[in-house]
């Protein structure tokens, strides 16, 4: 079973400048059947040597997703006071870009992790409606079916 994990936050066996280890430890322990591949915008920004750390422990290939420019800008020029006109947290504006949309859908996954809610969310959603993949799931709620028996015991729904 191929899964893909969409995230903002690099998985770490630790909590590194965000909430990093929840999905490192849900993988860890996984059925060998089932191949992750992870897009990441590794808003944890945590180090290559981290990074390629967390691939060998966990068995999976991160791709690293370029951070919005706009994303950038507000914390280089801090604007983070603007969140408070925001109705809801900033990461949870940050979109996959197409191109990562159609990546993904060229790698005819069984279904889409996603860890925290965010835009983009609703690009694959629309991506597994028309494909009809076996489903999405989100640590924030879960839509169409559930992919496994496995991850429904993994997640606390």
């Amino acid at each position: 079973m191929k899964i893909i994990f969409v995230t903002v936050m690099t998985p770490a066996p630790e909590n590194i400048r965000g909430t990093s280890a929840l999905p490192y430890h849900l993988m860890v322990e996984r059925d060998t059947s089932i191949e992750i591949e992870a897009y990441s915008f590794n808003l944890n920004n945590l180090n290559h040597e981290q990074i390629c750390q967390a691939e060998s422990d966990l068995n999976i290939k991160i791709h690293l997703v370029k951070q919005p420019l706009w994303f950038k800008l507000i914390f280089k020029l801090h604007l983070l006071f603007l969140r408070l006109f925001l109705s809801y947290p900033l990461h949870n504006y940050i979109m996959l870009p197409q191109t990562i949309v159609d990546e993904i859908d060229s790698k005819s996954p069984d279904g889409i992790w996603i860890y925290g809610d965010g835009n983009h969310r609703k690009k694959l959603e629309n991506m597994i409606k028309d494909r009809k993949l076996e489903g999405i799931v989100s640590l924030c709620g879960i839509s169409n079916n559930i992919i496994d028996a496995y991850l429904q015991s993994s997640f606390l729904f």
